[in-house]
């Protein structure tokens, strides 16, 4: 199936691009895997003004439409945005994280053999459109990405098909370590399979402009206890929102207790937050900790 997304972003010289980025995947969910790698990788180098939601091309329906749509607005300044397409040794590739921080995963860890880390493994070259800019710029701007292979992507992104009996019984969904929008306008989720054999699958939760501000965002496990307690916000704009949203995403029931910590004087309280069915009043049950 054929997909599109569209990327607006500006660089260090000033100039405003948009960049129509067709993806051929299987499903809308490796699609986005490719969209959001893609992402992650103008990010590092320019700065993301706006991307839209992964959109599928159907013939008959919308393709023509959309062809119309792209080919009108690429005419005019048009230039060149290329994709150097990298794979890493013993190392799958994680959608959020860039070829830099893919290079500091493995800098020091026990599989580096000093044998080369990372291979390039095609160059692609896309046309992009100049918006906005200094009129008077005669050369073409150099535009280069170095972009982590999307199809060696890491377990938690690998999609099974499995029935709608399987998937209730299962209750895991198919898209884990991404940021997508939750349930609630304004805020974003992300589910994570545990990170430690003891660990837990868990949720991270933060307003759309914080999902990169980790003391911005709250987090809980699957059993109801906080994930991340240093950096957890204590002072969360919207908790009860936030719960909400969590309790959908594990799979927990409505009355499941979620943990959080209340700083109060020189002691820390653990709060625990229980709204009933019959009541809208909240009821606090306070734990020394």
């Amino acid at each position: 199936m054929k997909y599109l997304v569209e990327y607006e972003f500006k660089t260090d010289l000033g100039n405003y691009y948009w960049f129509p980025l067709y993806i051929n995947a299987e499903n809308p969910t490796l699609a986005e895997v490719s969209a959001k790698t893609a992402q992650t990788a103008i990010e590092q180098h320019y700065k993301l003004i706006r991307r839209t939601k992964v959109q599928l091309i159907i013939e008959g329906l919308n393709a023509e439409y959309i062809s119309e749509y792209v080919n009108k607005r690429l005419s005019g300044r048009v230039e060149i945005l290329e994709f150097d397409v990298w794979r890493f040794r013993n190392l799958p590739t994680n959608p959020e994280l860039n070829f830099d921080e893919h290079i500091e995963l493995i800098e020091f860890s026990d599989r580096f053999s000093g044998e080369t880390i990372a291979t390039t493994i095609g160059r692609h070259r896309f046309p992009v459109r100049l918006y906005y800019g200094a009129p008077l710029i005669d050369f073409k701007e150099f535009l280069l990405v170095n972009v982590v292979d999307p199809a060696n992507i890491d377990n938690f992104y690998i999609v099974v098909e499995v029935s709608d009996r399987d998937y209730k019984s299962i209750g895991q969904p198919l898209l884990e370590g991404i940021w997508k929008d939750a349930s609630v306008k304004g805020y974003k989720v992300r589910v994570d399979a545990p990170h430690t054999p003891d660990g837990k699958r868990h949720v991270h939760i933060a307003h759309a402009k914080h999902t990169k501000s980790k003391n911005k965002q709250v987090s809980w496990n699957d059993d109801t206890t906080r994930h991340d307690k240093k950096s957890f916000d204590d002072n969360f704009n919207g908790l009860e929102r936030a719960k909400e949203i969590a309790r959908k995403e594990l799979g927990l029931g409505d009355n499941a207790v979620l943990e959080w910590l209340q700083p109060k004087g020189n002691n820390n309280l653990l709060l625990e937050n229980l709204q009933t069915e019959t009541e809208s009043n909240d009821i606090i049950i306070f734990k020394l900790n």
